[in-house]
């Protein structure tokens, strides 16, 4: 009953909703660009909409959840790259660091629980939190050296510096973390008397995370 609950609730059509509206908001700009002349804007936001409905409608592993957040994830990075608000001073550019890599690695957290669902595998729960936030915190090294090869490639003027990349490694780390603590503490689990693991039974209801 309880796994019922909980496939319902990270399933919730509404996560679906969200998401188009999302993809509206991303059709939307590539009309207000269009209108500006901003061609270089417009495909912009056209490949994050088309990359958006591709990865939506060929997804058969991850719940209606992630499709949200990363349509959410989506929509920060193309406003950031299209009206080049990583410039702009503020905490645009850390949040969406932060955002990005805790909508990704939350990914790996769903993907490694459906494993451990299925093959029913002992695990550490120290191990499962390492595993999954050090994925995110890899792909923050990568995603900062994209950003620092953009800029010997083209003018983007991205990095703006040391600060500027240990500040962006620090909030990615924090946001794998965060993903990483969900996903740990998201599975029910039975403490076995062989080697102090932790086998998973069955899936939790996300909404106990509140409680």
């Amino acid at each position: 009953m309880a796994k019922k609950k909980a496939q319902t609730y990270v399933d919730w059509q509404g996560f679906q909703a969200i998401a188009l509206v999302g993809q509206s908001l991303l059709l939307t700009g590539i009309g207000i660009v269009l209108v500006q002349g901003n061609w270089s804007g417009a495909l912009t936001l056209a490949a994050f909409l088309v990359f958006t409905f591709i990865f939506i409608r060929c997804n058969r592993w991850l719940p209606s959840l992630f499709n949200c957040l990363l349509v959410l994830a989506v929509l920060l990075n193309a406003a950031g790259w299209t009206w080049q608000l990583f410039k702009v001073p503020g905490p645009n550019d850390e949040l969406t660091h932060a955002f990005t890599i805790f909508c990704l690695t939350l990914g790996l957290g769903f993907l490694a629980q459906g494993f451990l669902k299925i093959t029913s595998q002992c695990y550490s729960k120290l191990l499962l939190f390492l595993v999954v936030s050090s994925f995110g915190i890899a792909i923050g090294g990568l995603w900062e050296i994209v950003e620092w090869t953009a800029d010997k490639i083209l003018p983007a003027n991205i990095v703006k510096g040391l600060d500027d990349t240990i500040t962006d490694l620090i909030v990615d780390s924090l946001g794998a973390m965060v993903a990483g603590g969900i996903t740990m503490v998201s599975f029910n689990k039975q403490v076995t008397k062989t080697g102090g693991l932790l086998k998973a039974n069955n899936y939790q209801d996300l909404n106990d995370l509140s409680g």
